[in-house]
């Protein structure tokens, strides 16, 4: 008797679901079925072939690893796949693959469950097992839906990857999203990609030019946000700093080295980045996340002494209600020492969990923290707690993960490595990415940098044995283009 289309399915699906590749084509040559059911076909088992190929790599690495990390990452790869997230993690290891065979430097900032299994497969720069960073966090178990991968890379390897991404993903399930402007007007945004889940989706497309007035199917941003369950988004950012990082590795033909390594090698990073520079001191400007007045400001009152101070230093940095009018008091009138503030979210659930809280407790009471929705609710729910715990906590309007901070310190150490090690090259290439590529945040106040830049080189003592090789570096870095650009040539004078 001939088979119906559902037990057709049914049989289809059972000879490939225990396969780790798959391909629409495939599933049609095969068992010579037609486009839409082999589509079908394809969406219901794209998890189930995830999973697959994700428990091969897993099995693979635990061999090599410690009994304790071993059991951990099976334990988290096992969560993954019972929360549907293989998929998402095995979409990240291809862009991730393709970015190390370049020879790419890059930082992941998404949702993709665990971040120590994206660490073990090299999606994840940050080892969340040393820094004890709970999977839970900003990664979707539990909370939230995971539906985002996003990765910061250098600007001028945007439209490599994301190419990439167009040609080694099923091109009709790739799409671009849009937004709309402040005046109405529909546009591309850059840099983002809908992976649909669902074929459904496809009703909701619509034709968008892009800057170069190409017309490309989209889907608007409030559907991309409303339908999340039935997509990947991918986020693929260019930053100035990874830029930097690159390029200078690049020209001085060096791969680059394990961030352990450069710490091992070069402790006296760390030691320098606890150091308080004053604005106009060459060892400090250039480096990120330590550049600026308000983090000049947290250094000198804080007094980090260790990289898990710096890492608390970045974290609360980027928090929102974290500092001003918060803890910048308590350590101030020494109320509070660096071991207690909260720089993270994650600082929140450790010191619940060390009171003796469950972790599913603290972590639930994290969460309603760094949203900035801690009320009288929890605060009844956490019983006898220090005032002065309760009191920071319920100022807080926003709060960072651990393992972003880890990411963006990385960027200091690399940056300081290369500032101190080959330093013509490091502030040529900082000067040409920085300024050369225009980026428009850098433009709004191109006078006062330019100023800037010119004192502190000026700044630098005589004796500094640096101070030559700066100046080789800003003659040689087209400084004269820039100030002609920027129409501020009458600078000139003061090199």
């Amino acid at each position: 008797m001939k088979e119906n289309k559902e037990e057709l399915k049914t049989r289809i699906i059972n000879e490939l679901k225990t396969r780790s590749k798959m391909t629409l084509s495939g599933i049609q040559n095969e068992f010579n079925v037609g486009f839409a059911l082999a589509e079908e076909i394809y969406f219901e088992l794209e998890e189930t072939i995830a999973a697959n190929s994700l428990k091969k790599l897993i099995n693979k690495k635990v061999k090599s690893l410690p009994k304790n990390r071993a059991d951990f990452l099976l334990e988290e790869t096992n969560q993954i796949i019972s929360h549907g997230g293989a998929l998402r993690m095995m979409t990240a290891y291809k862009i991730a693959n393709y970015l190390h065979k370049n020879n790419e430097y890059f930082i992941l900032s998404g949702t993709l469950h665990s971040s120590y299994v994206a660490y073990e497969l090299g999606i994840n720069i940050v080892d969340t097992f040393k820094y004890s960073i709970h999977p839970e966090i900003c990664h979707g178990i539990g909370y939230n839906k995971s539906y985002s991968i996003e990765f910061r890379v250098s600007v001028k390897s945007m439209d490599r990857v994301l190419k990439r991404i167009d040609k080694s993903l099923s091109s009709n399930r790739v799409l671009r999203i849009s937004g709309v402007s402040d005046n109405g007007k529909t546009f591309i945004l850059p840099g983002r990609r809908a992976l649909l889940l669902d074929k459904s989706l496809k009703k909701q497309k619509m034709m968008v030019k892009d800057y170069k007035n190409e017309e490309h199917e989209c889907l608007d941003y409030e559907d991309v946000v409303s339908s999340r369950d039935k997509l990947i988004v991918i986020n693929i950012l260019g930053s100035a700093t990874i830029t930097v990082i690159n390029d200078t590795f690049k020209k001085l033909h060096k791969k680059i080295p394990p961030i352990e390594n450069v710490i091992k090698e070069n402790p006296h990073i760390i030691e320098k980045l606890c150091c308080y520079y004053d604005d106009l001191n060459i060892e400090k400007c250039y480096l990120p996340e330590f550049g600026t007045d308000h983090t000049n400001e947290i250094v000198k009152l804080v007094k980090p002494k260790t990289i898990n101070d710096l890492i608390k230093l970045v974290g609360v940095g980027y928090g929102s209600g974290a500092w001003n009018n918060n803890q910048k008091f308590l350590i101030k009138n020494k109320t509070i020492t660096i071991d207690e503030l909260i720089g993270s979210r994650d600082d929140v659930a450790d010191y619940l969990i060390s009171k003796g809280y469950p972790k599913d407790f603290s972590i639930k009471i994290m969460e309603s923290v760094r949203k900035g929705q801690f009320n009288k609710e929890n605060e009844n729910e956490l019983g006898n707690l220090p005032e002065t715990f309760i009191k920071i906590i319920s100022k807080v309007k926003y709060l960072f993960p651990r393992g972003h901070s880890i990411a963006l310190l990385y960027n200091a150490i690399y940056s300081e490595y290369l500032r101190e090690r080959f330093p013509e090259k490091f502030f040529k290439t900082y000067i040409d990415v920085m300024l050369i590529l225009e980026p428009p945040w850098f433009y709004q106040d191109k006078e006062d940098k330019l100023i800037r830049y010119i004192k502190e080189l000026k700044a630098v003592p005589i004796s500094n044995p640096y101070k030559p090789k700066c100046y080789n570096a800003m003659n040689g870095a087209k400084i004269t283009i820039l100030l002609n650009k920027c129409d501020l040539s009458y600078l000139w004078h003061e090199v």
